[in-house]
């Protein structure tokens, strides 16, 4: 092997060998939450990390309920995990009363005499609609929790919104008084009874607020203010009482604090609970994890001084006497150099000194005067002004100014690799050198980039010039130019057109049903807006890359009856209205709030249109699968051919509705229709207000029961409609139909379009669409994502630890 050939491997092998070992450190250390650079907005108060035998969970949870995510988020800190509706759990309470108060009681008299520095008491699920943050995420609220905070104040609520429980939820006092004049005992009552009995050693308060839900911090010191007797007195009095769990459970929630010696009234101001006492730390997006470190070592922070206090005036002073006297140049106590003036910017230099062998040069000394270290003559021009028989001390320091580090001649003996640092600096082009160095190969001998007239213009036009004329530069240059092209713009124009007539995709609108005003089943809370916000958002950036248009519609309020939900018809409504409204769609696309798009990739056109006259993919003989056993074709023999058909003229163009069927008839989550004088004739019978008056006690809350109805008695319908599989655009989620049910329920391997959450009110709507969401994010990673993600995923399994994909299917 030649040596070029040898030196190319081994920069090869040394390149592989740095870009394993970054990727290591990189995604270790991210991994770890190790930040080298902290952000500028984190806290530089380090001793607020607490070390991870000082820290332990307190969860309360039921067998239904998954609090796994605890030892999977936080590692270092021990998850002691009560279930309390299974006595066979290794960590239980003896009776199941009293909510989580149970355990809270259970855990401070089972550890009284080993407790850590901090425990933290908080309820099982990760996602809860009390967690103080946007994304209601319980990771996110103890990540930015602070111990520096908390063994400071020795409690506090994990909660700082003053909905629910401040300023006072509770008026012991005044209830008294109203429940004696009705005669009948309140929640205000009992709590002051209750109150009376278990802290008899405080004055019955006038006013009792704290933020809800019973999930906070404290410390060792403040649990053992209390003797241990107190609690086992709290939780025999929990066991024995007759009340309800609801009520002994909610006199603890708002008792918490004022038995770890807090005030009754303990709602502190937004100003205090996020930002002064830094509870909770600024946006995770911004400060970045900072919550385990690799050591408690206390870093003082910045702190800001005001001009006048006396801290400024001791430093000034301090500052003013460093300079005085340390950082002055005392030249008075200091002989001159041999061989220099007394006047060095004034006087001659003197000879006495070895002088540069080239005329006008400063003092002979390798690596200070250029080419005095050389054995070749060089040609270097007289600076004006000058003399080399009388050179001045002036320009002879200017001279050697010049020179910034040794010369490439240097003998020091550097390591390996500031020696290959110096091989790669060498082999670059050099843009900006001293007319004062001599050059000892001249243009094309040994070199192979031009110099030009020596200007950084020249040099560029110089170097553009030598690249187109050589071919494969040409080609790299053309390869890199239309890369960044793509990068930037490439996006942007394929949307473009898209959106364009000649693309298509304005002749789509998308029709989605919001519910801006909380409409007549219920007001909306937290939830209701988030999945609202997840939703809506989904949808936009679906037809943003296809093109399409979008149609907010607000679902509100509009009932003719005190029994009959009146939303749902208004689809008839929104679709005539949106017809109007863009007159050049063809096709419009009805989507429930409660649907999500799971596959950005995949257009209408290609998915959908394209495929109207495959017999897979489509059909149009409700035989095909028949759920409702409707009679097809039909049999009466005024009827015409095609409406006697069992496939109507099996032209896709005539298709003018799109739906799917679930297990149970027709379902309209997902449905498109097209603008035709069939679709008009369809809507004016769907929406007829005699048929509603007569029908709407039996189709309450339920147009689907109208259009299946209109299909089967209206034969003419039934030649223009057309049905796709339950998973081509509208997929289940389990638990609507049964269980992953082939054909109806989403399948993450078939890569479905559309999941439709139906009947997700009777399980958790808002958990069902984040974890969709994040499952969607995941299948539709970019190849930079994929990389980073199978990279991590690697380090992971190297270290033990569970991959990405494993934590979402089983902790998101």
């Amino acid at each position: 092997m030649s040596r070029l050939s040898s030196r190319i491997v081994k920069s090869l092998f040394i390149l592989l060998a740095s870009t394993f070992i970054s990727l290591f450190l990189i995604f270790h250390l991210h991994d770890s939450d190790f930040n080298l650079v902290p952000s500028v907005f984190s806290h530089a108060d380090e001793s607020s990390a607490q070390p991870a035998q000082g820290v332990e969970l307190v969860i309360s949870s039921l067998k239904k309920e998954n609090a796994s995510w605890y030892p999977v988020y936080f590692p270092r800190w021990k998850s002691n995990i009560y279930v309390v509706d299974d006595p066979a759990a290794p960590l239980t309470v003896p009776q199941n009363k009293g909510h989580e108060a149970m355990v809270y009681l259970t855990y401070i008299i089972d550890r009284y005499d080993n407790l850590p520095d901090s425990s933290l008491f908080l309820h099982a699920e990760r996602f809860q609609w009390h967690n103080d943050n946007p994304d209601y995420d319980g990771v996110l609220l103890l990540r930015n929790l602070q111990f520096s905070y908390l063994q400071a104040q020795g409690y506090v609520n994990l909660r700082c919104a003053w909905a629910l429980g401040c300023p006072a939820a509770y008026h012991p006092l005044k209830d008294d008084s109203i429940s004696q004049q009705q005669n009948s005992d309140g929640t205000g009552v009992i709590y002051l009874q209750t109150f009376q009995e278990l802290l008899p050693e405080y004055r019955v308060p006038t006013h009792v607020g704290v933020s809800c839900c019973a999930q906070f911090a404290v410390t060792r010191d403040t649990i053992r203010k209390r003797p241990r007797e107190d609690y086992i007195r709290y939780r025999k009095w929990l066991i024995d009482t007759p009340l309800q769990d609801e009520l002994s459970g909610r006199f603890f929630e708002h008792s918490w604090h004022i038995i770890f010696g807090r005030d009754p009234v303990f709602c502190p101001s937004a100003e205090d609970c996020y930002c002064k006492s830094r509870l909770h730390s600024a946006s995770p997006v911004v400060t970045g994890f900072h919550h385990r470190r690799r050591s408690s070592t206390s870093v003082s922070p910045l702190r800001l001084v005001k001009e006048d206090s006396p801290e400024a005036s001791r430093a000034q002073g301090s500052t003013s006497g460093l300079v005085a006297g340390s950082l002055a140049h005392p030249t008075s106590t200091l002989a001159p150099i041999p061989g220099t003036p007394a006047d060095p910017q004034a006087s001659p230099m003197s000879l006495s000194r070895s002088p540069s062998p080239l005329p006008g040069g400063g003092w002979s000394s390798p690596g200070l005067t250029p080419g005095s270290g050389s054995s070749s003559p060089r040609y270097a021009p007289r600076s004006p002004g000058l003399q080399p028989e009388n050179p001045s001390w002036a320009a002879a320091k200017a001279k050697s100014d010049q020179v910034r580090s040794y010369p490439s001649f240097s003998t020091r003996n550097t390591g390996f690799f500031s020696r290959q640092k110096r091989k790669i600096s060498a082999s670059l082009p050099r843009f900006a050198l001293s007319h004062d160095y001599s050059e000892q190969e001249k243009l094309n001998r040994g070199r192979s980039w031009p110099r030009g007239d020596g200007t950084l213009k020249g040099r560029l036009v110089a170097l553009a010039a030598y690249m187109a004329n050589k071919r494969r530069l040409k080609i790299l240059s053309f390869v890199v130019l239309a890369f960044i092209l793509y990068l930037s713009f490439w996006s942007a124009l394929v949307q473009s057109y898209r959106a364009s007539s000649f693309g298509g995709g304005k002749k789509v609108v998308m029709l989605i049903a919001s519910n801006v005003e909380g409409g007549v089943m219920e007001w909306k809370g937290a939830r209701e807006w988030a999945i609202e916000r997840v939703s809506l958002s989904n949808k936009r950036k679906y037809a943003k890359k296809w093109g399409h248009e979008v149609e907010i519609l607000n679902m509100v309020a509009k009932k003719r009856y005190a029994h009959e939900w009146r939303e749902s018809w208004e689809k008839v409504d929104f679709i005539r209205d949106a017809m109007k409204k863009y007159p050049n769609a063809e096709w419009f696309w009805w989507l429930d709030l409660n649907t999500y798009i799971m596959e950005y990739s995949y257009s209408l056109n290609n998915h959908i249109f394209n495929n109207l006259g495959s017999d897979t993919d489509t059909y149009r003989d409700i035989n095909h699968y028949n759920p409702l056993n409707i009679t097809h074709p039909p049999t009466d023999a005024y009827l015409d051919p095609v409406t006697l058909s069992p496939t109507g003229d099996s032209d896709p163009a005539s298709i003018n509705l799109i739906i799917s069927q679930a297990c149970d008839g027709f379902n309209l989550g997902s449905f498109l229709i097209r603008r035709s004088e069939w679709t008009d004739r369809l809507l004016d019978l769907w929406w007829d207000p005699v048929m509603y008056e007569q029908k709407h006690m039996e189709w309450e809350h339920n147009e689907q029961d109208a259009i299946e109805y209109l299909y089967e008695k209206q034969p003419w319908i039934r030649s223009n409609t057309a049905f796709v599989p339950q998973r081509r655009f509208n997929s289940f989620a389990p638990g609507e139909c049964g269980n992953k049910t082939e054909g109806i329920h989403y399948q993450e391997k078939g890569r479905d379009f559309v999941i439709n959450l139906a009947g997700c009110k009777l399980r958790d709507c808002w958990t069902e669409i984040y974890w969709y969401r994040e499952l969607s994010n995941w299948l539709n990673r970019n190849p930079w994502e994929i990389f980073k993600d199978t990279t991590a995923d690697f380090f992971n399994r190297l270290c033990g630890r569970t991959t990405r994909y494993e934590d979402h299917h089983q902790y998101v």
